[in-house]
């Protein structure tokens, strides 16, 4: 609720896809603090918390991009971004599992740092690039 609120403060101001990076880049250093932390109960929940708050603020503030990715189609956009949301989510869920089953939470904790600073990136790169649909 917390970081819904916040996404809904501040990503008029900040931008859509500047917001959603912004929420994935705080997930970076949570996830890297619960690699690193995880044998610690109280660091690896207060790094999971983190990461929780910024994925849900990375996730409410790209709502908006996918209304623009279809032009005069809001819904279609919205849907889109969506299924590919969910469609992703599964797909990192198998990798995931397999490496907390091999190797605990170290392995997933840094797929989830390298995988938001991709997002982050990505994000970015496209604003800064002009690509984002109008």
């Amino acid at each position: 609720l917390a970081a819904s609120i916040t996404s809904v403060r501040r990503t008029d101001v900040w931008g859509k896809e500047t917001s959603a990076a912004r929420g994935a880049m705080v997930m970076v250093p949570a996830a890297i603090a619960l690699a690193l932390g995880h044998g610690h109960l109280a660091i690896g929940i207060a790094a999971l918390v983190v990461a929780v708050l910024g994925f849900e603020f990375a996730i409410v503030s790209i709502i908006s991009v996918g209304t623009s990715l279809v032009p005069n189609r809001p819904a279609r956009g919205l849907g889109i971004l969506l299924a590919g949301g969910t469609m992703g989510r599964a797909i990192a869920s198998v990798p995931a599992t397999r490496l907390y089953e091999r190797d605990g939470m170290v392995a997933p904790a840094i797929m989830c740092a390298v995988l938001a600073t991709c997002a982050a990136v990505t994000m970015l790169v496209a604003h800064r690039a002009g690509t984002r649909p109008r």
